[in-house]
This record gives C-alpha cells, sequence and structure tokens, in this order.
C-alpha cells in the first residue's frame, strides 16, 4: 500500500521526473507572431497582408494591432513580412446613425523592421468604426481625413457595443 501511494505521488506531482524520458520530443512551432490565415486580406497585385489585435478592440481603452505584409508571389502568411515602399497611415472613422461622421485621437503608427504597429487605437464610442489602412504619395497625406489623396486603402468594419 505505501509503495502504491509512494508511486501516485511521484507521478501525480508536476512532470513525472522518472517519466520524462518518455515524452516525445517535438520542435515548438513560434509561429503565435505570424498572421493567421483567417486574418489574410489582398492589398494590391503584388502584396497581401493580415493583421493581428494585440487587444480585442473595446470602447475607450487602447487597441493596437500588428499589420504585417508579405508578397504573395513569393510568401505566405507565415512570412517572410516586408514593409511598403509608399508612406502608410492607419486612422479610425466613425458614421454615426444620424450621418454625422468624425475620426478619433491619432493612431501612432510605429514601423519596425518587417512590420508596423498601430497603437494608441481608441475606438472613443461605441457604434460603427472603419480603421483606414492607406498607402500615399507624400508623408503630409498621412491625417485623419478619410478624403485625402492615397494609393491604395483597404478598411476593416468594427462594430463595438
Amino acid at each position: 500500500m505505501k509503495l502504491l501511494i509512494i508511486f501516485f505521488i511521484i507521478t501525480s506531482c508536476g512532470k513525472a521526473p522518472l517519466f520524462s524520458s518518455l515524452e516525445e520530443e517535438r520542435p515548438v512551432a513560434s509561429i503565435t507572431q505570424a498572421v493567421n490565415a483567417s486574418e489574410v486580406s489582398n492589398w494590391n497585385n503584388q502584396f497581401n497582408f493580415g493583421i493581428q489585435w494585440l487587444e480585442k478592440p473595446k470602447v475607450g481603452e487602447n487597441s493596437p494591432f500588428k499589420i504585417k505584409f508579405w508578397d504573395k508571389n513569393e510568401t505566405n502568411f507565415l512570412g517572410p513580412y516586408t514593409k511598403l515602399d509608399k508612406s502608410f497611415c492607419v486612422f479610425l472613422w466613425m458614421i454615426m446613425p444620424d450621418g454625422s461622421e468624425h475620426g478619433s485621437s491619432p493612431v501612432e503608427l510605429i514601423e519596425f523592421e518587417d512590420h508596423y504597429q498601430a497603437n494608441e487605437v481608441y475606438f472613443i464610442m461605441p457604434g460603427k468604426w472603419k480603421v483606414y489602412l492607406r498607402s500615399v504619395e507624400e508623408p503630409s497625406d498621412c491625417r485623419s481625413d478619410k478624403n485625402d489623396p492615397f494609393i491604395e486603402e483597404y478598411q476593416i468594419d468594427i462594430t463595438l457595443n
């Protein structure tokens, strides 16, 4: 009986040291930083992109996300990733039920070697929002105005309660 109790204590506390050699040695794939296939969107004839929300979008709270582009003829959503050769912008826009429109506070866009990160993303009230992703010719066109000129654009619809 004592042997049975000792056996259960040894095998039930954390990882069983006696059986650790029996564990399967598998390489841990580090794809948590990759874009999921369900998040893939077409940017233009050359690039696809995906976004990864770092925080689920919430009213009145920072809702940062990453934007990753890749050459759709050479790679896929797992990378490697690239940046656009044009200036890139992100801003939020809302159309109110009464037809009036407005933006939100400016989104901070940080460029990394192989992706962009949108910070200071604040949906300031409940309702239907659009997240605008744009490439522009001139950096001065990177404003939070849906009527500014752009080269390519993608809109993400978000409804927050």
